[in-house]
């Protein structure tokens, strides 16, 4: 009882430096918490910009018309960076394996009916040089949309566009030489996006739809990478879900997004896409999610 009298006669009377204490203790830590909201940088060009990719806080790559920019002090500024190609480009997929290996993709249409360019720019040494690694000019019924890295080697691109009929096309294809060539791993119409959470285990999205046979929207899934996919997800309603992106944080845990019938449509899964929760929104005003 003692102890707490003392106690309260120390709080008596230094309390006002105790108040004091308090308020320069927040002060200084106020500025250890990450700051709300989001500040503008300046723009650092007129062209449309598709895709972005950090490495770290600092190093990051932002790419879209025919234009690759990189920074190094977290998007206060940034450089553009010089790449060769036969024809102005379209890129819409950036992915980096460090800060010095990297690659960008993407393609356009060619002009001709349904035929499309393809094309896959790698760096090693951070951006600073590009090389063409992967070229289809003009015979390809679809431009590619989004890619994946395993590693150096083995990588996964999805592609869409419209062929004959009004009729989707694309995939998925897989690369195990470092996109030189690519095979096919799924063609059940154009694909926009795929995600993998180790080497075996993985999850892709596929959009069909023809004047003749209607729409039809998936989910699949391959657990030996890529050799098959099966479907965890189908809907063939005369307005199926196109979707935009899927995103996974382990092998249980994940998130897709799309729109149907004028509708986003988020998917959330936490037994591996077995079974999807759905929350639908009255707008397509959000197209992607990443986690």
């Amino acid at each position: 009882m003692k102890k707490f009298f003392l106690l309260l006669r120390f709080l008596h009377y230094n309390r006002s430096k105790i108040f004091i204490g308090i308020i320069f203790y927040f002060l200084s830590i106020a500025n250890c918490f990450s700051q709300s909201g989001w500040v503008e940088y300046p723009a650092i060009t007129n062209r449309v910009l598709t895709d972005i990719y950090f490495v770290d806080a600092y190093t990051g790559w932002v790419i879209g018309d025919s234009s690759i920019y990189k920074t190094t002090n977290g998007g206060v500024s940034w450089v553009r960076q010089n790449y060769n190609y036969i024809t102005s480009t379209s890129l819409k997929s950036v992915k980096f394996l460090n800060v010095n290996t990297g690659f960008v993709a993407g393609g356009h249409h060619s002009g001709y009916y349904d035929f499309y360019y393809q094309y896959i720019f790698k760096t090693t040494d951070g951006g600073n040089n590009w090389y063409n690694i992967y070229n289809v000019q003009g015979s390809a019924n679809c431009f590619i949309n989004n890619i994946f890295l395993i590693d150096e080697n083995t990588m996964y691109i999805t592609c869409e566009g419209i062929a004959g009929m009004w009729a989707t096309t694309g995939g998925v294809f897989k690369s195990t030489n470092g996109g030189v060539n690519f095979n096919s791993c799924v063609s059940l119409g154009q694909s926009n996006s795929v995600v993998f959470v180790n080497a075996n285990t993985g999850w892709a999205t596929a959009y069909f739809a023809a004047d003749y046979g209607g729409e039809k929207g998936y989910i699949l899934k391959t657990i030996n990478s890529g050799l098959n996919w099966f479907e965890l997800y189908k809907d063939s309603l005369q307005l199926a879900t196109k979707f935009n992106k899927i995103q996974f944080l382990n092998a249980n845990s994940g998130f897709a997004i799309g729109y149907r019938n004028s509708k986003t449509r988020f998917f959330k899964t936490t037994n591996g896409g077995l079974v999807w929760d759905t929350v639908s929104y009255n707008h397509t005003k959000f197209n992607c999610v990443f986690l």
